[in-house]
């Protein structure tokens, strides 16, 4: 799934293979439950993402805030072992 809000207070979640997530407004909530799944938001967008391993169990659980500890604005941002990293934006049109 392909999800957008840019009205402030947005909220969005998704939990398919690959889902990307996106606002642009003030105070939005983005929570990818999903493994492969993208998000990025506007500064002080709070988000949430869940790294699972081969076979398919949740390992790792991620939050952060937009703006805060290295998360930049309008960047998209995925999950790996090592971590959230931010992904190639042309992977997520």
């Amino acid at each position: 799934s392909n999800l957008a809000a840019s009205g402030d207070d947005s909220k969005l979640a998704a939990s398919g293979y690959g889902s990307k997530l996106a606002i642009d407004g003030k105070r939005g909530v983005c929570v990818s439950g999903e493994r492969d799944c993208y998000v990025k938001g506007a500064a002080g967008t709070l988000v949430c993402l869940c790294l699972y391993n081969n076979d398919g169990h949740p390992v790792r659980l991620v939050t952060g805030k937009i703006g805060e500890g290295g998360l930049e604005s309008s960047v998209w941002y995925g999950l790996d072992k090592k971590g959230v990293v931010g992904i190639d934006r042309r992977l997520c049109v």
